[in-house]
């Protein structure tokens, strides 16, 4: 419930914004050309098409609300720890045919103009649930490495990302992405704040006297 609540209410913001981010890590599985994305307190007492949120659901109140925003959708769920657990659960609650949930991701139904979507791995593929540092799956802890390079495109940077998994996790695993972007987008693209928050007044001869030399340091903007 959480889960919707939050996008329900993120939706109910200033539409004047000029990009949204959606960054999901955990479980995703793929059920009929959807893709469900399966929260942290998922257990096996909760249904897959009534619990867990469809990627289609959150993308499209998200477009709907902020219809000129550019949309990045950021998704390290295709987790391969416990798939046959995870698969048995969700197929034996609804009487699904487990041979029709996959462990993977599919292309989104829907897709607008301006959007950027990109998956831990291809569909259909799995992706590895560890990077090598332990705190995050090797996509977001790839992802991490390469954001810090200062300059690059969004479409660059997940190229890089794509070589990172590859050479240290061979092509296994393949980071995917889908684009509809119109415009340059990099993370580090944004404007510093310069808002005038202070002045100071010194008088002539102390500006221009030996103590305050050109080798001091003064901030009047911040």
């Amino acid at each position: 419930d959480n889960f919707f609540t939050t996008i329900h209410d993120f939706c109910k913001g200033s539409m004047d914004v000029d990009t949204i981010l959606f960054y999901f890590a955990g479980h995703g599985v793929e059920y009929l050309d959807e893709n469900y994305l399966i929260p942290c307190d998922f257990t096996n007492e909760n249904i897959l098409t009534y619990d867990a949120p469809k990627l289609s659901q959150i993308y499209t109140e998200i477009s709907n609300h902020y219809k000129n925003a550019r949309k990045i959708f950021i998704l390290d769920a295709c987790r391969n720890i416990g798939n046959n657990d995870l698969c048995n659960i969700l197929a034996s609650k609804e009487d699904i045919n487990i041979d029709s949930i996959r462990i993977g991701q599919t292309k989104p139904k829907r897709m607008d103009e301006n959007t950027f979507i990109a998956f831990a791995t291809a569909p259909g593929m799995t992706a590895s649930d560890k990077g090598e540092n332990g705190e995050n799956g090797l996509y977001t802890e790839c992802i991490l490495e390469a954001i810090s390079i200062y300059g690059m495109s969004i479409e660059g940077l997940f190229r890089l990302v794509r070589e990172k998994v590859i050479t240290r996790n061979g092509y296994e695993k393949i980071p995917w992405e889908h684009s509809s972007l119109t415009s340059y987008f990099s993370f580090d693209n944004i404007d510093t704040p310069s808002n005038l928050v202070d002045t100071i007044t010194l008088p002539f001869d102390t500006l221009y006297s030996s103590e305050f030399s050109t080798d001091s340091t003064s901030v009047f903007l911040a």
